[in-house]
């Protein structure tokens, strides 16, 4: 899986998991296309064949859409049939894309899901920036995670949503929204936010993480 890409151009590559969600995918398209800020989305089959409008919504901005499975669900604990059914049935209810991506849940990977994921044509892409804004409730604290943490050439994990939480465990979208708003006002000029195939274009020179298996209490919430 690609982390980063180690280029000196200031490009920087912003994701979003678990959407679309009619509730949260909005307000994140918004906030880019305030920005001019182009991103990429890694829609869950189940909510993109929900909410086609909102995958259609993603491409007519300029964003470019990955696969992130079917369900949600951990590749390395499923068969290879189960794995290529998950990534075509998601693929069924995605838009067409120039360049086949795939995030897997979780960010939970092993060498027979990375075969499998290759064989159907799909690069794998993890990120080097994770903000945590699945549990963090602090618009300061993400705010200076993206401030440390960004650099040209990094992919910077967010969430359109929480696919399958509705706990109060888990917090709405506001406080990303809101350290990103502030994020990007102090640094649009400082960076240009181009998609993952765009950044993979402008160098050749990826960053990637050893394929193993992350166990669920180190994983992230991808």
């Amino acid at each position: 899986m690609i982390d980063r890409v180690q280029t000196p151009e200031p490009l920087v590559a912003l994701t979003f998991d678990d959407g679309p969600d009619p509730a949260s995918t909005p307000a994140v398209l918004d906030l880019l296309r305030r920005h001019h800020a182009r991103a990429t989305f890694f829609c869950v089959g189940e909510r993109a064949a929900a909410h086609p409008e909102l995958t259609r919504r993603m491409a007519e901005d300029g964003h470019v859409i990955g696969n992130h499975s079917w369900s949600h669900e951990r590749f390395p604990l499923m068969t290879a049939a189960q794995r290529v059914e998950q990534l075509a049935r998601a693929a069924a209810h995605l838009p067409r894309q120039p360049v086949r991506l795939f995030r897997p849940p979780y960010g939970d990977y092993s060498l027979g899901s990375a075969f499998d994921v290759w064989r159907k044509g799909y690069q794998a892409i993890a990120w080097d920036v994770l903000v945590r804004d699945w549990c963090e409730r602090d618009a300061g604290r993400m705010r200076a995670v993206l401030e440390e943490k960004v650099r040209p050439g990094s992919i910077v994990l967010l969430h359109d949503a929480l696919y399958k939480f509705t706990a109060d465990d888990y917090p709405p979208r506001d406080a990303m929204l809101g350290a990103l708003d502030d994020w990007l006002d102090h640094n649009g000029t400082r960076y240009r936010f181009v998609t993952v195939p765009e950044l993979l274009a402008a160098s050749r020179r990826y960053v990637r993480r050893s394929i193993r298996r992350i166990p669920p209490a180190q994983g992230a919430r991808a």
